[in-house]
Parts: structure tokens; C-alpha cells; sequence
């Protein structure tokens, strides 16, 4: 069938393709900007959230380092003892985890060293000293100055044991953020350093917030004269930032939404506070989806800048827009398949219409060429139909197409017709396989018929073709074959005629001996006799009396019975190896008969006995009630002599070790017959198994065989319709296996009874 134009159908569809299309792509854009709205909406109240506890927390921070410094402020210079300072910061701590520390650092002259020194070990610090870091960090007692800012009392003091004694001016970003702090009089906070007890990976920060006594702060000279000292908060920056999980709402924000600190107020590269690894800057992240804040944070200026987190990117992909958008072009490609399905109906049929219409011209063509033609049963009517050609090969005369069998099929063969009938006749039910002759243009031709089971009403189409001509190739390859087999029996009695005659004269020789020793002592016997019935006629007993004493009479009373017994088992042998003989040569039909196979491979057991006597015992195997078969028997005795006398060759030809032993074997198998012939001979080489059943294949040294043998044999067992194979292995014999059927059939039973059609 041709294909319809895909150009027509897509012309009618493009209108319909482009609508969906411009449909679909408008509520997508809509769905998808509503869901990306929806995401950034949800995203800055996300980060919202957290920059607001983050705030609080820095103003807590902040608070905290005030709180302690107006203690210090109004408390009388040394009334304050280490344990009041920790009564005072110890509930601030307990509170905000992410204050890392509290202390007071009082201002100490060269002169109070000493003092100060005595003092903290009068307290329990058995070690404590005014500490710097050498260059690779590790404490070392101060240098000399003018004056100190020591951390004198620390809260928690367990966590910040290595932090006391040290000299807060010792460190330059300290030492910058205690003069801002004492010059302007508030609070200050250093840039990012790392912790003397930092053992995480983040930056930390120290708020320093100056107490000047009752006076406060006043100018930068008062500032100066006045101060006493600092109250110091430490705080770590990722624990400032990350303890913001008060509520559910603010934990579940938390992975959401990624938080970047920066101190502005910082030398360019020491800027970023948080996270500590990390290498984007703030113009960077501000130009993707973020919320930021500028705020002051103890003098200096912190960005705040809050971007979605990798968590929140995956969980808010705008998935019910690709979603809307895979639904809506799958509805339109379903939309637009039944359009083209309801546009191509009219097209499809008028296509089939044409097709069919080339399909029935082609199949007129090919009948012609292939020599078919066909007839169209009825069997409501019993009418047949003939199609185009079948009458000129049926013989029927012009006009005459339609009717009955004897109408239509009035030239079949006498012997054919009832067959075709019956066989027409189960059309309906089991279909056609059946040749026939029928006498058209003054000639017999085979044509066979062929046919399926009929269609639901019945109706049934029978394909006839004239097969004459391959009938006739047949017929000359069975008489082709026929003759070979007859030259080769005749060659074959040939080749085994001189073990012939050797195995009549062998008992011939002693039926003579026999029979001579039989006349000899018969003589005497007859002499006595004589001279008895003399003596009964008047004569005298004496002579008689004398012969008789002359005789052996109970050697020849033993011997002369035996002999004449010896010779009848002579003339028995004789007899049947002339019949044997008989029957191997002058088969009593050509044509196909009830066969008994056991008596078969007796009489060519007797026929090839010179072959194998000499090499190999012939042992039988043979089923006792075995099933005639339907055969020729002349071609089965062919047959069994190639076999047999191929197994005694082998052995002859490669004696072993072990005696020879040819086993012939019968079976009966449901509808066919088992022969075996087996031999412990050298066996068949591998290479040479697909090739023994080929015409004049041989393995035999050059005029010792023609390779005609085996090739002859399965051509007559597959006129028989039976199968022959072989097993065997080098050094353990070879096996030849037959299955004849009982009754022959179909194609087999038509080639062995095969009769010239002009009959």
C-alpha cells in the first residue's frame, strides 16, 4: 500500500499545532513567573528570619561587654573580687552560648606589674604573669612598656585558661581597637582575629569597651588620664551567626538560606568574617537572588548578605511549570494524533482500495509465472469457481467456469478421482496438500493442489500448479537411481560369488564323502542279502554264515546313519544358500509388498557369510513378532549387504585387539521399524561423518571402493520413507541406524509405486 502524503496531513494539522503550541508556551511563562515570585518571596522571608536573630544576637553581644563595663564603671577601683566578677557575667553566659568569653582587663602601670602579678596568685593562679605571642604564637612574659592591659579576670575561666595574663596591647589589631576605644570614649571591636583558644575553624571577635571611673568619659586627654581599664567580650563569629535556632521556624531556615559576614572596616583581604573558607565578595553574591544589611558593629561597618543555599535551589526548582508544560505538550500531540487519524480514514481507504486492486494484478502475475492458478469452493452449493488460466489447465472446454466436481473436474485420472473427491471434500475442515493426473491438450499432466482451511463463511481457495515437469525429473532420478542400484547389486553378487561358491563346495564336499562312504559300505550289506535269499531258495547257510561273520556290523550299524545325516544337513545347507542366492538376485516383485525384515537379514546373513566369517562373529538381535514393512525387497537386501560388508571391511582392515563382533538389531517402534548394525571395527574419523553418505565418497585406497555404497543406501531408504544416521568415534566402531516406516505414506508410497502417468 502506497503511503499517504505526509505534506497533505501536515498542512491541515499545522493550524491546530501552532494554537496548542502558543497555548501551551503562554501558560507556561504565567505558571512558571508565578512559581519563580512564589520562590524568591518565600526565599527573603527565609532570610529575613535569620538576618533578625543574627541582629539580636550582635546586639545581645554588644550588651553583654556594656553591662559589665557599667559595673566597672561605678564600682570603687578594686572592690570588685574574682569571684563578684564571675557571680556578675556567669547568668550572660549560661544564657548566650555564643559568647565565648567576659573579662576585665584593668590598665596597668610598670610600676603595678609586680602588684598585679601578686595579686591574681593570691587568688589561686599559682602561674598567672603578663604573657605576649612571640612570632610563632606562644606566650612569653611581656616586654617592657609603660604600661599593660593584662586579662586579669576571664569568664569562663576552665575554657580561657590560657588567655589570662595576656597583654592585650601586646597584639597590633587589639592594640588599634584599645586606643579608638579609649580616645572616643565607647565601645570598640577589633578586626577578625584567631582566638588564643580557637580550636575550630572560624574567625573570632573582641568587643572593648573602656571604663573611666565615676568621671567618664569626657575628652581625649581626660579619656587618657582617666581610663582604668577594659571589659573585653569574645565572640566567636560562626557561633554568633549560627545560634539563631530558637524556634522551629528559624532551625528549619537554617539550611536554607547561606550567611556571608564582612567587615567593611577592614583592610581589603581581611574582610570577610563568615564563613572563614570562602573567596566570593559582596559584589559578587549581591548580584544573584540575596537579601544584605549594613549595620555599625562596636565602630566598625559589618555587611550582612544572606544568598539561597544549594538545599534551597534543589527544593525550589519551578518543577509544576515543567510539570504543566509536559502535560500540555503531551495533550496537544494526542490532540493532534487524532486529528491525523480522523483526516487519514478517508485517505486510507481509498490507498487499500488501490493496493489491493495492484496486489490482486501482481498475484495474477506471479500465478502466471510460477504456473498457478486457483479455484474457489462453495460448499453450501458444492460448486467450484476457476479462476483465471485454470480452465486451459484443467483441459475444460471455453465457458465452462463454474459447477460441480464431475463438471469441473471431468479429465482426472480414473485412479485419481475418488481420492481428489474425498480429499476436496474436507476442504473446509483440514485444507489441501494432494497431487492428481488429468488428461489435458491430449497429454496426462501432474498438477497439485494446495489449500488452507476455509475462511468464516466457509468459503475455501485451492491453489493448483502444474508440477509435470518436476514429476518427470523425479521419475527419471528414481530410474537414474535405480539403475545405479541395480549395476551395484549385480557388482555386489559379483564381488561376493567367488565366497559363494566357496561356501556350496565346502558342504557339497562332504555330502560326497558321505554318500562314498555310504556306496562303500553298502557293498557288503548287499552281498550278505544276496547270498541269504539263495540260501532261503535251497541253497547252503555256510556262505552265508561266513560273509556275515566278515562283516563290521556294528561299526557300519553306527556310521552309515550318521552319514546319511551328514549329507541331508549338506544338501539343507546347500539349498538355502541357492535359495538365499535366489532371493538376493531375482527379487520376487519390483513393487512395494509386505516385507519380513528378520527373514531379510538371514538371507543376506548366508549370501555375505564369506565376507565375515573369517574377521567377525554375526550376532543377532532381532524383535520376534516384527512388523512386516511396506518395501522392495530387493532394494532392502541392498541395503543390509552394504552394511554389513562395509562393517566386515572396517574390521578386516584394522584388526584390533579384541575379536570382531558385527551385531544386527530389530525393534518395533509405535509405526516404524528400528534396524541397527553395529561393529567394533576402527570407527569413522570425525571429518569424514558429514561427507559417507555422499555420492562416491570413499576413504578406500584407489580401486578398492567406488563410494557409491552408502550414497545408494539412504536414497533407497528415503524412497521407503526412512531415515538413516551414524554414530561413531575413532576407535570405538560406528553405528548405522534405521527407521523404516510400517505402512509407507503420502509422497513416499506415490515414489515407490510410481507408474508412467500415460498409462
Amino acid at each position: 500500500m502506497q503511503a499517504i502524503s505526509s505534506a497533505k496531513v501536515i498542512r491541515q494539522l499545522l493550524p491546530m499545532a501552532l494554537v496548542g503550541l502558543t497555548a501551551t508556551t503562554l501558560l507556561f511563562a504565567i505558571v512558571f513567573v508565578t512559581e519563580t515570585s512564589n520562590v524568591e518571596s518565600r526565599f527573603r522571608e527565609l532570610a529575613d528570619q535569620r538576618i533578625i536573630a543574627i541582629r539580636a544576637n550582635i546586639a545581645i553581644a554588644q550588651g553583654s561587654v556594656d553591662l559589665v563595663a557599667g559595673h566597672f564603671a561605678v564600682a570603687p577601683p578594686g572592690t570588685t573580687s574574682r569571684e563578684d566578677f564571675s557571680q556578675l557575667v556567669e547568668p550572660t553566659l549560661a544564657a548566650h552560648s555564643f559568647i565565648q568569653g567576659l573579662s576585665w582587663n584593668p590598665r596597668v602601670l610598670r610600676r603595678d606589674r609586680d602588684a598585679i602579678e601578686a595579686a591574681a596568685r593570691r587568688d589561686g593562679l599559682a602561674d598567672f604573669r603578663l604573657t605576649e605571642r612571640d612570632s610563632d604564637g606562644k606566650p612569653q612574659p611581656v616586654a617592657e612598656r609603660e604600661e599593660y592591659i593584662p586579662i586579669h579576670y576571664m569568664e569562663p575561666i576552665a575554657a580561657n585558661m590560657k588567655a589570662l595574663g595576656f597583654d592585650l596591647a601586646s597584639h597590633p589589631v587589639r592594640r588599634q581597637a584599645l586606643a579608638q576605644g579609649r580616645d572616643l570614649g565607647r565601645p570598640q571591636a577589633t578586626g577578625r582575629i584567631t582566638l588564643v583558644q580557637e580550636n575550630a575553624d572560624q574567625y573570632g571577635v573582641l568587643v572593648l569597651a573602656p571604663v573611666f571611673g565615676k568621671a567618664g568619659p569626657r575628652g581625649l586627654d581626660s579619656n587618657r588620664r582617666n581610663l582604668t581599664g577594659y571589659v573585653s567580650g569574645v565572640f566567636r563569629i560562626g557561633d554568633l551567626i549560627n545560634a539563631s535556632t530558637a524556634s522551629i521556624a528559624m532551625a528549619s531556615a537554617m539550611p536554607l538560606v547561606d550567611i556571608h559576614l564582612f567587615d567593611m572596616s577592614g583592610p581589603e583581604g581581611e574582610r570577610r568574617l563568615h564563613p572563614r573558607l570562602g573567596a566570593a565578595n559582596p559584589e559578587e553574591l549581591t548580584k544573584g537572588p540575596h537579601v544584605s544589611e549594613t549595620f555599625l558593629m562596636a565602630g566598625r561597618s559589618w555587611v550582612l548578605v544572606a544568598t539561597p543555599s544549594p538545599a534551597f535551589v534543589a527544593a525550589s526548582r519551578p518543577m509544576a511549570a515543567f510539570a504543566m508544560l509536559a502535560v500540555a505538550l503531551l495533550a496537544t500531540v494526542f490532540y493532534l494524533s487524532f486529528l491525523k487519524g480522523r483526516i487519514t480514514q478517508a485517505e486510507i481507504a481509498t490507498a487499500f482500495a488501490r493496493e489491493v486492486e495492484r496486489a490482486k494484478r501482481r498475484l495474477s502475475q506471479a500465478q502466471r509465472i510460477a504456473r498457478l492458478v486457483s479455484m474457489e469452493l462453495d460448499p453450501d452449493r458444492g460448486e467450484f469457481k476457476a479462476g483465471e488460466g485454470a480452465a486451459e489447465m484443467l483441459g475444460l472446454s471455453p465457458g465452462t467456469e463454474c459447477g460441480s466436481f464431475d463438471l469441473i473436474l471431468p479429465n482426472v485420472h480414473p485412479g485419481d478421482r475418488t481420492m481428489l473427491r474425498q480429499a476436496l471434500s474436507r476442504t473446509a475442515v483440514v485444507g489441501v496438500d494432494v497431487e492428481f493426473r488429468i488428461r489435458a491438450d491430449d497429454a496426462w499432466r501432474s498438477v497439485h493442489a494446495m489449500a488452507g482451511e476455509a475462511d468464516a463463511d466457509g468459503r475455501g481457495i485451492i491453489i493448483l500448479q502444474d508440477v509435470s515437469a518436476r514429476r518427470a525429473a523425479e521419475e527419471e532420478r528414481a530410474a537414474m537411481i535405480e539403475r545405479i542400484a541395480e549395476s551395484d547389486r549385480f557388482e555386489a553378487l559379483g564381488t561376493l560369488a567367488g565366497g559363494i561358491a566357496h561356501e556350496i563346495n565346502t558342504p557339497t564336499q562332504y555330502v560326497g564323502d558321505n554318500i562314498t562312504f555310504m556306496k562303500d559300505g553298502l557293498g557288503p550289506l548287499l552281498d550278505l542279502a544276496r547270498a541269504a535269499r539263495a540260501a532261503d531258495q535251497g541253497g547252503a547257510w555256510e556262505p552265508v554264515a561266513e560273509k556275515a561273520r566278515g562283516l563290521d556290523l556294528d561299526f557300519l550299524a553306527a556310521e552309515l546313519p550318521t552319514a546319511a545325516d551328514q549329507a541331508l544337513d549338506g544338501t539343507a545347507r546347500i539349498a538355502k544358500i541357492v535359495q538365499a542366492i535366489k532371493e538376493f538376485s531375482y527379487p520376487s516383485s519390483k513393487t512395494p509388498r509386505p516385507v519380513d525384515l528378520n527373514h531379510l537379514i538371514d538371507v543376506v546373513a548366508t549370501v555375505t557369510r564369506n565376507q565375515w566369517k573369517y574377521v567377525a562373529e554375526l550376532e543377532y538381535d532381532l524383535a520376534p513378532a516384527l512388523p512386516k514393512i511396506q518395501a522392495i525387497e530387493g532394494e532392502i537386501n541392498q541395503v543390509l549387504v552394504n552394511l554389513i560388508v562395509n562393517a566386515a571391511q572396517a574390521i578386516a582392515e584394522h584388526p584390533g585387539t579384541e575379536p570382531g563382533r558385527i551385531v544386527v538389531r530389530t525393534r518395533a517402534m509405535d509405526d516404524l521399524v528400528e534396524l541397527s548394525i553395529r561393529d567394533n571395527g576402527p570407527g569413522i574419523a570425525p571429518e569424514h561423518l558429514k561427507h559417507i553418505f555422499e555420492m562416491f565418497f570413499t576413504t578406500k585406497a584407489p580401486g578398492q571402493g567406488t563410494g557409491q555404497g552408502l550414497a545408494i543406501t539412504r536414497a533407497i531408504l528415503h524412497r521407503h520413507g526412512g531415515q538413516i544416521s551414524v554414530e561413531s568415534s575413532p576407535g570405538s566402531g560406528a553405528c548405522f541406524l534405521i527407521h523404516l516406516p510400517i505402512e509407507a505414506r503420502g509422497a513416499n508410497a506415490q515414489g515407490l509405486a510410481a507408474q508412467p502417468h500415460g498409462a
